[in-house]
């Protein structure tokens, strides 16, 4: 068992992410509705990468204009602006051709007598933080 483990953890991450999947999926067939005791791990995993994500690209990003002249900022950020104008199309474009082809909600009935309660409308300070991380609000109140 500890040579198995031990050659595991001496593969690459890549294989090991593979090996994690397909376990996964097979916890899944062969569980059921009882793996979902799992889920607060997968939970876990998703708010630590989340935790983990968003400082390495900020900081990322600040070593890499802090390493680069002064006289190229201008030429790199207007590459910058241009990757993320293209890119944005693109995914505008991607998204409602998908939603043209796909007609989501299509033959969607409603037919119900329930009432729905519309919350009141936020406030203006509270719409930029309405999309934060948990951990990053509840470090900073």
């Amino acid at each position: 068992m500890k040579r198995l483990i031990r050659g595991y953890l001496n593969t690459s991450l890549i294989i090991m992410i593979t090996v994690a999947l397909i376990l996964g999926i097979f916890t899944g067939i062969l569980f059921g509705e009882q793996s979902a005791v799992l889920a607060p791990l997968g939970e876990l995993l998703l708010r630590l990468l989340q935790f983990l994500i968003i400082p390495l690209v900020l900081f990322t990003l600040i070593v890499g204009v802090n390493m680069t002249r002064s006289r190229h900022l201008g030429r790199m950020g207007s590459k910058v602006f241009l990757y993320y104008v293209v890119t944005s199309a693109v995914a505008i474009i991607v998204g409602l051709t998908v939603g043209w082809i796909f007609e989501p909600g299509a033959g969607l009935s409603l037919e119900t007598d329930e009432t729905v309660e519309v919350p009141e409308k936020p406030r203006c300070h509270q719409c930029p933080f309405e999309h934060c991380s948990e951990e990053y609000y509840q470090r900073f109140p």
